[in-house]
């Protein structure tokens, strides 16, 4: 991925801790992702790092546990910052691909609703009602998806 390019990210919103990776402090600020790529992902909130600076990032999502993965940060990106993953374990890029593309077995509407409005920042009524719209037109893909293994 080359470190410019916006369309190699999905937007994404999860809370976010960071913490120096040489310190036992996290920064008091709070972050929340924007958006997650295969190889880095972009934070919006808290005081700007120094590039080159290694951090832990600890992911909250509401329906799993944490994810803690280490980084390096690579500068700004508009108002957002970007973080280099670092030595990712298998099962880290396995839940991070989890995390950037969903898995919803297409059965209850509701629940895919509950998933992608998380990760896509659902904020007005007009989003909630536009991805219930979407997800009713993709339930029965969804649900031929099942047998053949996870997909959305």
């Amino acid at each position: 991925m080359q470190e410019d390019d916006e369309s190699s990210y999905l937007p994404r919103q999860l809370d976010a801790v960071i913490r120096l990776s040489d310190s036992d402090v996290a920064i008091p600020a709070p972050y929340v992702t924007s958006a997650i790529g295969r190889d880095a992902l972009l934070v919006r909130g808290g005081p700007r790092l120094p590039i080159g600076c290694r951090v832990e990032l600890r992911l909250l999502n509401d329906q799993r546990e944490a994810l803690t993965i280490q980084c390096v940060t690579l500068g700004q990106s508009g108002p957002d910052q970007r973080l280099k993953y670092e030595n990712l374990a298998f099962d880290e890029r396995v839940r991070l691909e989890d995390l950037m593309r969903p898995y919803w077995d297409g059965i209850d509407v509701l629940d895919g609703l509950a998933t992608m409005a998380g990760l896509y920042g659902a904020t007005s009524l007009k989003d909630w009602l536009c991805m219930t719209s979407l997800l009713e037109r993709m339930q029965p893909h969804a649900l031929h998806r099942t047998h053949s293994g996870p997909g959305l």
